[in-house]
């Protein structure tokens, strides 16, 4: 197992300034109705590791994460993105991963990557492949991602399906948990994913879903090629989530 290179020193591409505030619940709409106690409250994260710590120990509420929702979307970078991948949604693979047949593309890969798939398996694998591949969208080594399971992702070796993940902690963590509620024996893990090489992409949030109502829960996915390296560097425990920081590349050769 690969021992931590450094603290993560950036949460993301975008969340890289700390001490981060967030708001913690809801507002009231009538602040006068209502003690000091119930008002909205705010905690400021000091590090990366103190938000993902949040994200083991605490309940993450509606506000909470319409919080954070509002900070992605304030980012110029969120347009850079779209700017890149604005043309997703009309290829052919992607879109249909994307809105009915996402758990087909995954079963493809892996079908593809133990020699046993069937030709429309491998018709999907390569479609879809070759459209990240050919994504002009490219992720820079420094970036952390965010995968949320319920079972261990191999590490110290390659991942053979697509792998989805997420700008933000949220989704991945709702993702983590609706996995572990299909079994009692598969605790829910937030997945901290440090790029150490350049790895294409697809950006999968479309533009006007952040320019809309801020209570439109956001995915902020971005979806990576079938074949990352998993490297794990670090496991910490809570009680709602385990939390493993770990290394990712691609390798196109």
């Amino acid at each position: 197992m690969n021992s931590p290179t450094k603290e993560l020193s950036n949460l993301n591409m975008i969340l890289n300034q700390f001490p981060l505030c967030l708001e913690m619940k809801e507002r009231s709409h009538s602040p006068s109705l209502v003690s000091a106690k119930e008002q909205a409250t705010f905690k400021t994260f000091t590090t990366p590791r103190d938000l993902l710590a949040h994200y083991a120990s605490e309940e993450i509420t509606t506000r909470f994460e319409n919080s954070l929702d509002d900070k992605l979307a304030s980012y110029e970078i969120c347009n850079e993105l779209w700017a890149k991948s604005a043309g997703a949604n009309t290829l052919q693979h992607f879109p249909q991963y994307q809105q009915k047949d996402y758990d087909l593309y995954h079963y493809a890969a892996r079908a593809v990557a133990a020699n046993n798939a069937t030709n429309e398996q491998t018709e999907k694998y390569q479609g879809l492949q070759e459209e990240i591949l050919s994504s002009p969208l490219i992720l820079e080594p420094g970036s952390v991602l965010f995968h949320g399971r319920a079972d261990d992702a191999p590490c110290d070796t390659v991942y053979p399906a697509f792998l989805s993940t997420s700008l933000s902690p949220s989704p991945a963590v709702q993702a983590a948990h609706r996995r572990a509620s299909y079994s009692v024996n598969s605790p829910p893990a937030l997945f901290a994913l440090k790029l150490i090489s350049r790895v294409p992409a697809i950006w999968g949030q479309w533009k006007s879903s952040w320019e809309g109502s801020e209570h439109t829960p956001q995915e902020w996915e971005l979806l990576l090629p079938a074949g990352i390296r998993i490297d794990q560097c670090r496991a910490l425990s809570g009680k709602r989530c385990r939390i493993v920081e770990a290394n990712i590349s691609y390798d196109s050769n």
